[in-house]
């Protein structure tokens, strides 16, 4: 049994830079805890089940992507954190989402906003973060160079239709199917 996924498809700069993978969680975090060895990999693994607010969701990529202490816990902080990431030194980046479907879905968040569909800004920022990094614009140096940073999307095989068109919905319009093959 593998996965459809060559790991170079990671490490390159090309969209699509969002995928979703339907089954069992527990396979895709094996796959990619046994096959990225490589040291310039950074493999983030976020629970979208802690994830239903604002605050958590932030604790959790703050931990994942070991944001500094002077993280803001706000959505312009996460934005200029998750668009940095020089603490980690790395030459690529994949978040990987579990159980995603539950992402955001509190109906109580203590996060003040002007904006009432917190999903909406995630998914903006994560297109942002990830068209910048494949384009150089997250660094100001002269000599920024074009960073790979990918997000895959977990859920299970009963949510996969529902969570593709939240996706598309909120502008996450290229999406890489990742499959298991018996």
């Amino acid at each position: 049994m593998g996965m459809n996924v060559n790991l170079d498809f990671f490490y390159k700069t090309a969209s699509p830079f969002f995928h979703l993978f339907a089954g069992e969680a527990s396979k895709l975090e094996g796959f990619f805890k046994t096959n990225t060895l490589d040291g310039n990999l950074h493999v983030t693994f976020i629970n979208g089940r802690k994830c239903r607010t604002t605050s958590v969701l932030f604790k959790e990529f703050q931990r994942g992507l070991q944001f500094p202490s002077y993280f803001g816990h706000n959505w312009d902080a996460f934005d200029e954190c998750i668009n940095d990431l020089d603490w980690l030194v790395k030459e690529t980046y994949l978040v990987i989402i579990i159980d995603s479907q539950e992402l955001l879905t509190s109906k109580i968040d203590h996060i003040s906003t002007l904006h009432a569909d917190h999903f909406s800004i995630f998914a903006e920022t994560l297109i942002n973060t990830a068209e910048d990094w494949a384009s150089g614009l997250n660094d100001d140096s002269p000599s920024a160079k074009a960073v790979p940073f990918h997000v895959i999307f977990h859920c299970p095989q009963a949510y996969a239709d529902k969570m593709r068109f939240k996706l598309i919905k909120h502008g996450i319009k290229e999406i890489n199917e990742l499959t298991i093959e018996i």
